[in-house]
C-alpha cells in the first residue's frame, strides 16, 4: 500500500461535507477524490431536513429532507469503500460543539476540503467554526447556495462567510471559481 494513514505515510487531510441531503455531491467528491491519501468522506447531516433558517433566507426548516440509508445506499451504489465515508447525523448547533473534542472523537486533524451545503446562515457559521482548526494552507471551501438569497451578502452562505472572517483574521480567502449557478469555491491561506 502506497498510503498509510496516520503511520508516517502521506496524509493530506479529509473531505467534510456539512449537508449531505442523499449524497448526490458525496458521490462526486468520492469519483474525485478516492486516491488521495488517507482522505476519509465525513458527511454532517441533521437526516431532518433544514434547521436554523432565518425568516429572511430562500430556505426554510424541514425542507430537503433525506435519511442516512439512503445516503449509504448511494455511496455504494458509487462504489465508494463505505470504510472511508463516515456519516455523522445529529442539528449542527449540538453535534458540532465543542468542536475540538467532536475532532477528537472522530479522529479529525487536517480538512483538505469542506463542502458547505448548508443552505442557511446559521449552519454555514456553525460548519465554518467547527473547521477553523482543521483548515491547512491550500484548503478549498465550497459554499453550494453561495449566490442564493439574491445574492444578499446579509444572509446565507455568504454571511456566514464575512463573519467567520472577521472573525478568523489568521485566514483569507482566495476565490477560485463559481462551479455553478448559485455556487463558488475558495482557497483558504492561512497567515500564521
Amino acid at each position: 500500500e502506497h498510503c498509510r494513514r496516520g503511520q508516517g505515510g502521506l496524509y493530506f487531510g479529509d473531505y467534510l461535507e456539512f449537508g449531505v441531503f442523499d449524497g448526490r455531491t458525496m458521490t462526486l467528491a468520492w469519483q474525485m477524490m478516492n486516491q488521495v491519501c488517507g482522505m476519509r468522506f465525513f458527511g454532517f447531516d441533521s437526516f431532518n431536513g433544514i434547521q436554523g433558517s432565518g425568516g429572511d433566507e430562500q430556505y426554510q426548516d424541514g425542507t430537503y429532507f433525506s435519511n442516512l440509508p439512503t445516503l449509504l445506499h448511494n455511496m455504494t451504489v458509487a462504489g465508494a469503500d463505505l470504510s472511508r465515508v463516515i456519516p455523522v447525523a445529529g442539528e449542527f448547533s449540538a453535534r458540532l460543539r465543542p468542536a475540538k473534542q467532536v475532532h477528537a472523537e472522530l479522529g479529525l486533524r487536517r480538512c483538505l476540503v469542506a463542502h458547505i451545503d448548508c443552505d442557511v446562515y446559521e449552519a454555514a457559521k456553525l460548519a465554518l467554526n467547527f473547521c477553523t482548526d482543521l483548515l491547512v494552507q491550500g484548503s478549498i471551501l465550497l459554499f453550494d447556495e453561495f449566490h442564493a438569497n439574491q445574492a444578499s451578502n446579509k444572509t446565507g452562505e455568504r454571511r456566514a462567510l464575512a463573519e467567520w472572517l472577521e472573525e478568523n483574521p489568521r485566514f483569507e480567502v482566495e476565490r477560485w471559481h463559481d462551479y455553478a449557478a448559485s455556487s463558488r469555491a475558495y482557497f483558504v491561506h492561512r497567515k500564521d
